[in-house]
């Protein structure tokens, strides 16, 4: 007789082991660490500093205002991409944004944005093998962009955003009445270019996201913290008339608590109390770890990429990501190709990335990613 039960940490844990990392608090909501632009997880899943694209708000918003840089002077910008996401449990994941924005004043955008995640047909059954409630559980956040350029060589962008999971459809689980869960949130970044005497480029950014407002699935006391991270970074762009050659290197830390160690009292016995105010994770992110710095750097995820341009037309990626087993994400390797081709006062483009897991700690088996943009000039 076939029995099946599924609990509010499986479905989690479908998405990329969310819930069994071992060494640092669990989060919700997870998708939003997602690799989106795809052009930059070609590239490994650089985000705040390998310049402006059209799906650029979704790592660092500054780069919106950067989306004109190689003197296209863009007026507006839409795009969506779309991912099939492979698991070991589910083939149903499905990933797919929408983005826009649009220029107001000298230097200056406003843009919305959308992610939605699905997790395919869940069914619940009961210990005799009887189903008790169908699901189709997802995810999804909308934002509103503002990005401002204060000269060729400076800017800042920053997301609001409303984030809703509902992952049960308000099933009982385990004598708890689930529901979904509701947060609000915010991405800040900045990003700046230095061009040097042969008219190369080297760019540095930085972006904080996802830094919000707990979110729990049930009227228990226990809340979540969001995949509130930091991210810096730097690049050098090599030109050849209308071709380049960019590289990158990037850097990315969790802003939650780490796990401590507890004895088998629940009593905590090395690292500190992970029940905190957001604020307070995130300033002690930094040191909270039970093996002190040692723990800390592992904590760390690292990103490297390089991207060749072709008369700015053809795009050839690469990369390589790679984090700490607990983390969540795991490591892989990509690759990408890009296409770009003007028209009147228009710009199509589409962008390919694949992403290869390296890692046994990885929970994807692959990942497929597809992006369309159309952008408009002056």
């Amino acid at each position: 007789m076939r029995t099946k039960t599924l609990s509010l940490v499986l479905i989690c844990t479908i998405l990329f082991g969310i819930e069994i990392r071992a060494q640092v608090v669990p989060v919700s909501a997870d998708f939003l660490r997602l690799p989106v632009n795809v052009r930059g997880a070609g590239m490994g899943n650089l985000s705040v500093a390998n310049g402006g694209d059209a799906n650029s708000v979704f790592g660092n918003p500054a780069l919106i205002s950067f989306n004109d840089e190689n003197n296209y002077n863009e007026v507006s910008s839409f795009s969506s991409t779309f991912s099939p996401i492979a698991v070991d449990l589910t083939k149903d994941i499905k990933y797919l944004t929408l983005n826009g924005h649009t220029w107001i004043n000298q230097g200056e955008y406003i843009g919305m944005s959308l992610q939605y995640l699905s997790l395919g047909d869940v069914h619940f059954y009961d210990s005799q093998a009887n189903e008790t409630n169908f699901v189709r559980p997802n995810e999804w956040a909308i934002g509103g962009t503002y990005a401002k350029q204060f000269n060729s060589s400076l800017g800042m962008g920053i997301t609001f955003k409303g984030i809703f999971s509902s992952l049960t459809g308000g099933a009982e689980l385990e004598g708890i009445k689930t529901r979904g869960g509701f947060a609000l949130a915010a991405d800040f970044g900045l990003y700046g270019r230095i061009p040097d005497a042969a008219d190369n480029e080297i760019s540095y950014g930085f972006a904080l996201t996802n830094i919000g407002s707990k979110i729990n699935y049930s009227d228990s006391e226990e809340k979540s913290f969001l995949p509130m991270a930091l991210r810096f970074g730097g690049g050098y762009k090599l030109n050849f008339n209308e071709s380049y050659v960019r590289v990158g290197l990037e850097l990315t830390k969790m802003l939650i608590p780490s796990q401590p160690i507890y004895d088998q009292d629940k009593n905590i016995i090395k690292g500190a109390d992970p029940n905190k105010t957001v604020p307070a994770a995130i300033f002690s992110s930094f040191n909270d770890h039970p093996d002190g710095i040692s723990g800390e750097i592992k904590e760390f995820g690292l990103s490297v990429g390089a991207e060749a341009g072709l008369n700015d037309s053809f795009f050839f990626r690469g990369g390589f990501y790679s984090e700490a087993k607990q983390m969540g994400l795991g490591s892989f390797a990509s690759v990408g190709l890009g296409f770009k081709k003007e028209f009147n006062n228009k710009r199509l483009g589409i962008d390919i990335a694949y992403l290869i897991p390296t890692g046994e700690n990885f929970s994807l088996k692959s990942s497929f990613k597809f992006g369309i943009s159309l952008s408009i000039s002056e």
